[in-house]
């Protein structure tokens, strides 16, 4: 997830990507902000989508330093 977001794949490649390394998004709240986040916000900088996640309670991408 976090390197899809980091390198700013189109969803098609992220989707494949994800789907390729044997991890598959469930229906709870988090998947789907995280399906948002690939599907809608790719194109922004990790430390933005972190913001998202951090204001929706959710885990962030990356560890913060």
């Amino acid at each position: 997830m976090a390197v899809c977001i980091g390198l700013q794949l189109n969803p098609v490649f992220s989707a494949d990507m994800i789907r390729k390394s044997g991890n598959t998004f469930r229906a709870t709240e988090e998947h789907i902000i995280y399906q948002m986040l690939l599907n809608s916000y790719y194109q922004n900088s990790i430390y933005e989508c972190n913001e998202i996640l951090q204001a929706n309670n959710c885990k962030p991408l990356t560890k913060e330093e």
